[in-house]
């Protein structure tokens, strides 16, 4: 009975060994196997379910749902094969379908680009007014400004792209290159 009352209070005192070999021990050795065994089931299998969902076709996006990154790839294939009438259709589509005003504005620059390439000069200022009536900003400005002086009107081309440096926003970080960028296409007017 002594030998265990002391080994009780020697057991409070210090702290109990480990044993090499023994009980304790391999369960510890087996907790990392368990544990690993555990993240496998819950990141790898449910991982391939998703790829296997999506190789058969069942995690497929309707077009109008790829979104913009989707939409310019697209567009940008469709332009270097020389099928313009499809980049036009994507720009279309993504503008339609995107609820952000920055990619919309994105979209429509492109579109715009697209049309003056064309040389379809009514249809790129029907396109760049309707959308500085919708997102009035700089790029629009600018855009207007672009597409006036590729149809000549150097007037009208120097009135936006002073309307688009006044757009601008003094405290954005790109302010002084942005300014510069827009001097350079009003010195390109004269």
């Amino acid at each position: 009975m002594k030998d265990e009352t002391s080994r009780s209070q020697s057991a409070v005192d210090t702290p109990t060994p480990v044993v090499v070999g023994g009980e304790s021990s391999r369960r510890a050795k087996r907790r990392p196997k368990v544990v690993l065994l555990v993240l496998v089931v819950l990141i790898v299998v449910p991982g391939a379910g998703v790829a296997w969902w999506f190789t058969l076709g069942g995690g497929q996006k309707k077009p109008a749902e790829q979104g913009f990154a989707t939409t310019m790839e697209q567009a940008d294939v469709a332009k270097a094969t020389g099928n313009n009438a499809l980049a036009l259709q994507k720009y279309d589509e993504g503008i339609a379908s995107s609820k952000d005003d920055g990619e919309k504005t994105m979209l429509t620059l492109m579109k715009v680009t697209l049309l003056l390439d064309e040389k379809k000069y009514d249809e790129a200022l029907s396109v760049a007014r309707d959308a500085d009536s919708k997102w009035h900003d700089t790029n629009t400005a600018a855009l207007l400004g672009d597409v006036y002086a590729r149809r000549g009107e150097k007037d009208l081309a120097r009135d936006m792209y002073h309307t688009a440096i006044n757009r601008l926003d003094s405290k954005a970080y790109d302010y002084e290159s942005a300014k510069a960028a827009y001097q350079i296409k009003l010195d390109g007017l004269q």
